[in-house]
């Protein structure tokens, strides 16, 4: 139940919309399939699809849940992966627990974006759930840095 959560999470948590059409990597531009296979060499159970004019690609690394972005250029706009609590940096976790003191953390992935790395963290309280974003040095964004 739990990965069928996961999954569910994913696909809201990259822009809320679902690959358009899956593709076969044999459909791809090279320069695209090389980028990832330079980049995630050990990529396992890869998914390609279209999302807006770029390639999504849903992938495991050592059973972990990976997403990438890529342009039909090859250029990676992001990259995603699943992070377990414990593996969380102290900063992310302070930040978050003096910010929302009523929420707890029930999932987290880790974000590069055009430069930017930051954590996003699935908390929820009795009332709510929702979606923080924090970058590296622990600074809570108030805006939803995958957009």
């Amino acid at each position: 139940m739990k990965t069928i959560l996961y999954i569910f999470a994913l696909a809201v948590f990259f822009n809320s919309c679902k690959m358009d059409d899956e593709r076969p990597p044999e459909d791809l531009p090279s320069v695209v399939l090389n980028t990832f296979q330079k980049n995630f060499p050990d990529a396992v159970e890869v998914e390609w699809g279209e999302l807006n004019d770029d390639f999504e690609v849903d992938f495991e690394v050592e059973k972990k849940d990976y997403t990438a972005v890529l342009t039909n250029n090859g250029e990676m706009k992001m990259t995603g992966r699943e992070v377990s609590l414990v593996e969380l940096p102290q900063d992310i976790l302070s930040s978050a627990k003096q910010s929302f003191p009523e929420f707890k953390i029930t999932e987290a992935d880790y974000i590069e974006k055009t430069g930017k790395k930051f954590y996003r963290l699935e908390i929820e309280n009795k009332q709510e759930e929702k979606n923080i974003f924090i970058d590296e040095n622990g600074e809570i964004s108030k805006e939803n840095l995958l957009q």
